[in-house]
């Protein structure tokens, strides 16, 4: 509760008291129709005859909030209400009583005031709806509307009866429509507002009791429970009449015309076997009985019906079955395959690969199946190019060129220099039985013939006749070499380095004629050759050799002779002299 003071003179205070309050045990039904539905409201307003048209939403006690039905009560917005009270008077009429949820006052001294709304509807159809406010215009309020407006000291209780407390008025109300959006319905031109408040329209007529339910059936059509008012039954799909009435009338003496209708089940004939299928479940040959076929293993339905049902003209539904053998679709083909064989391509057929030369599988299926679900068994096969082993390195060979290692790659080695093959392959090929082609090439080291004996020669060192061994030689004593190689190698193409050394024998130079001394002996200048002197007559050696031998190193032993005259003779050429 909020109290507002103004303070007008000193002598007047003027106290307005806004008492705000909803009420939430209210004890009302709302037609259901109208509920959690949001309607186009038109009506005409009673204090300048306009024509209105806006929406007015329903909830399951309430207008909702803010509604469209909204007024200004000396200074207080009332747009909220909720219904109290309710008066069912027929299957279409009703009257319903909301209270403002908002109180307001109109001076000092006036008390809690509320308002009320008084509204008998009337349904036309699910989608359309006319009502009245019954009660008279209140000018107090803007806009002026029909609404019951008791004074604040003398509001009634809730409880109160609805139509003589909260429902009168001295002046007719004017017809307030409420459709859904989007329908057409029409309100009947007979349409009229029927007074007093708690009277039906409707006038009381002979009424027939209601009859039973009929087993198998439903009802298209009743008028009513009135005199002339028909019930129209029809049998339930499935069922067909075999005694009784399917029409029939509310007579005068309070009794339907003819007798109740009587419904049995439809039958179906038998229906022959099928081919390549067989029944899985039946039920039996009556309405909605059902025959349920299943293709044998490797069949599959190709037009008609697996399952057929009765039905209610007494012919199965569908057609007959048509099972025919599974077909598998056509496989791709594979890579690196060939097609060894194939029986074709339905059910239970098979095709049957190979991996093509070089090539291995490594997964998948060289043999399929086409199966009952038309899918082929296994999967794929998957050829991969075979791979030899890693070889392993080869003694004194070297790899020239390798392609790689999967099928017809090839290796070529070679022997290093000095190393020939004696056995197995210089060039190998991957094969498709994974080895490789040949056999391990067997390097040995080359070997040169041995040399023959050289004249006046000796050998001083060899290491051996293979590759890069050496042989040397030494001309002998008084020898020299002349030409070829003391020193030859073992070459890679199994010859010598080189040629054959040439020994011949040292000579030594002519010695010059020695004075006073003749030769008396020469063997020549070659190596131990000796030329001897004797000194002539009267003359005897003073220094040097009478014999000289040559020697290996081209030179000749001892030294030139020197031949002088004898010291007697010297003494007389001196007298002589």
């Amino acid at each position: 509760m909020d109290f507002k003071i103004l303070f007008v003179n000193p002598m007047t205070v003027v106290i307005h008291l806004y008492v705000l309050s909803t009420v939430t045990d209210a004890n009302c039904i709302l037609p259901q129709e109208l509920r959690n539905m949001e309607w186009i409201y038109n009506y005409t307003r009673p204090d300048n005859n306009q024509a209105v048209t806006t929406t007015l939403e329903f909830q399951n006690t309430i207008l909702t909030s803010p509604s469209s039905i909204s007024f200004n009560a000396f200074g207080t917005t009332i747009d909220a209400w909720t219904c109290i009270s309710n008066l069912t008077l027929s299957n279409t009429e009703s009257v319903v009583l909301f209270k403002s949820d908002v109180s307001y006052t109109d001076g000092p001294f006036s008390g809690s005031r509320r308002l009320y709304l008084c509204m008998k509807f009337t349904k036309v159809t699910d989608n359309l709806f006319y009502f009245y406010l019954l009660s008279d215009v209140d000018n107090t309020i803007v806009p002026n509307e029909r609404v019951f407006n008791p004074p604040g000291n003398s509001i009634p209780a809730d409880t109160e009866p609805l139509c003589s407390t909260f429902c009168q008025y001295s002046t007719e109300p004017k017809i307030r429509t409420l459709q859904k959006t989007g329908t057409t319905d029409v309100v009947p031109s007979d349409a009229a507002l029927c007074t007093p408040c708690e009277n039906p329209c409707e006038e009381q007529v002979v009424a027939c009791q209601d009859l039973d339910p009929v087993n198998f059936t439903t009802i298209t059509n009743q008028t009513g429970t009135n005199y002339q008012d028909t019930i129209t039954y029809a049998c339930i799909t499935g069922y067909k009449l075999t005694s009784g009435s399917l029409t029939r009338q509310c007579m005068a003496n309070e009794n339907w015309s003819g007798s109740i209708p009587v419904c049995e089940v439809v039958a179906c004939e038998d229906l022959d076997p099928v081919n390549f299928a067989t029944i899985t479940a039946q039920t039996g040959t009556n309405y909605q009985d059902t025959i349920t076929y299943a293709c044998i293993t490797g069949y599959e339905l190709t037009s008609g019906s697996l399952t057929r049902q009765c039905m209610a003209n007494e012919k199965w539904s569908g057609s007959l079955p048509v099972c025919e053998v599974v077909a598998c679709q056509d496989l791709d083909p594979v890579n690196f395959t060939t097609i060894t064989n194939q029986t074709g391509t339905n059910y239970q057929d098979t095709i049957t690969y190979a991996c093509i030369t070089g090539y291995e599988l490594t997964s998948g299926s060289l043999t399929r199946q086409c199966m009952a679900n038309e899918s082929w068994s296994g999967s794929i096969p998957v050829c991969e190019v075979v791979a030899c082993e890693d070889l392993d390195p080869v003694n004194f060979a070297t790899i020239t060129a390798q392609t790689g290692t999967n099928y017809q790659d090839t290796i070529t080695y070679a022997c290093i220099t000095g190393y020939e093959l004696t056995s197995g392959s210089l060039t190998r090929q991957c094969m498709a039985n994974e080895n490789w082609s040949g056999s391990l090439p067997v390097c040995e080291v080359v070997a040169c013939q041995d040399l023959d004996p050289v004249n006046f020669a000796t050998i001083t060192t060899q290491t051996g006749t293979n590759y890069q061994d050496t042989i040397t030689y030494a001309c002998i004593t008084g020898y020299e070499l002349t030409s070829g190689s003391l020193t030859r190698q073992c070459m890679a193409n199994e010859n010598w380095s080189g040629s054959l050394p040439v020994c011949e024998v040292v000579a030594c130079e002519d010695l010059d004629p020695v004075n006073f001394a003749t030769i008396t002996t020469q063997t020549g200048t070659n190596y131990q050759d000796t030329i001897t002197y004797a000194c002539n007559t009267g003359y005897k050696l003073t220094s040097g050799s009478l014999t000289r031998q040559c020697m290996a190193n081209k030179n000749w032993s001892g030294s030139l002779p020197v031949c002088r005259l004898g010291h007697h003779c010297q003494s007389r050429r001196r007298r002589w002299r």
